[in-house]
């Protein structure tokens, strides 16, 4: 029998509600020389305390898949992972291709769609399903080497790719070069799957300790580049704040994960709301984009038309709101409940 992890339910719904945070806010902060000043370090805010929400999933991903004691063939592990995440994907890329054609008044060309559809691209979001396949490809092999692996072991090959994946381009990126090594962004989210296992399996005293610290550090900083790296003139915003991979995003997602297992412990309290929103939270990620695209452009509940805290505040709580009661509905629908 499976061990019910509150903090792991936690941390889902935390991050599901912080994706749409980050979604809410790039509606404003990619506007820098239109909107006021006040107003942009408010979105600017909101956005560098939710830049955890992608790292978090897959360290979730880890913490449960790689601590798993079922013992599936690879074959089976594809088999039931594959029903998991490629029905979601076909339904809501295709939906989104036939979306985005009638929303801002394309053709539709069939060769383009399937493109659409192979290359993760038929929605700004739908990239994060090559990133968990490419994990879920690797999980059955690493499972059994990480299970028989020392804490110590585990931790030096955290280290190796903390030096590879975070360290080398940050180093590189500082004095004006070219990274060495080379990017394949997709499975270079294993390692933050292999991380939420670290931490899922040892609770470091040391790391929990320090997880506080982790997430404010990482969250100043995130907020900080964003302004620094930002082009003045045109409103341009920099990649590397916004980088899964750069530090101030690693800091703040092992702050995070670490503060909520810290806190959320067998003992605590578990809230009905999480364990009801939990499982709503991939449909969650999935819809919220439909939702903040029809308001925007047929309700005008949009950030940019009231620009102050209660245009942003509002605009969030209503989209997220629909977003939960819409994945709702689909839950309850036997037909469609698979593709959330």
């Amino acid at each position: 029998m499976k061990q019910y992890k509150y903090h792991l339910d936690v941390l889902r719904v935390v991050a599901a509600i912080a994706v749409v945070l980050i979604h809410v806010s790039d509606e404003i902060i990619s506007h820098y020389a239109t909107v006021a000043k006040s107003y942009w370090w408010m979105a600017n805010i909101g956005d560098g305390i939710a830049r955890f929400a992608v790292p978090v999933f897959f360290m979730i991903t880890g913490a449960l898949l790689l601590s798993s004691k079922a013992e599936d063939s690879v074959a089976s592990f594809y088999i039931r992972r594959g029903k998991r995440v490629l029905i979601p994907y076909l339904v809501w890329a295709v939906f989104y291709v036939l979306f985005s054609n009638y929303i801002f008044e394309t053709s539709f060309v069939l060769k383009d769609s399937v493109k659409q559809v192979i290359y993760f691209n038929s929605y700004y979001h739908m990239w994060f399903f090559q990133a968990i396949i490419a994990v879920y490809i690797f999980i059955p092999f690493i499972k059994p080497i990480l299970q028989r692996a020392t804490e110590k072991e585990i931790r030096n090959l955290v280290l190796i790719w903390f030096a590879f994946q975070i360290a080398i381009p940050l180093v590189s990126q500082e004095i004006g070069q070219v990274s060495p090594i080379p990017n394949y962004l997709s499975f270079s989210f294993l390692g933050y799957a292999i991380l939420g296992y670290y931490i899922e399996q040892y609770r470091s005293k040391i790391l929990l300790d320090m997880s506080g610290l982790f997430f404010i550090l990482g969250t100043v900083m995130t907020i900080a580049l964003t302004y620094i790296k930002l082009d003045k003139t045109t409103g341009a915003l920099a990649n590397y704040p916004y980088y899964p991979f750069s530090i101030n995003i690693f800091l703040a997602s092992v702050g995070i994960v670490g503060l909520v297992t810290k806190m959320c412990t067998e003992e605590t309290k578990q809230h009905w709301m999480i364990k009801k929103i939990s499982p709503l939270s991939f449909g969650i990620f999935l819809i919220h984009p439909l939702f903040l695209t029809l308001f925007k452009m047929y309700v005008e509940i949009n950030p940019m038309i009231q620009q102050n805290i209660f245009g942003y505040i509002g605009t969030y709580i209503v989209v997220l709101g629909s977003s939960i009661l819409a994945t709702l509905a689909i839950s309850r629908i036997p037909i469609l409940k698979r593709s959330i």
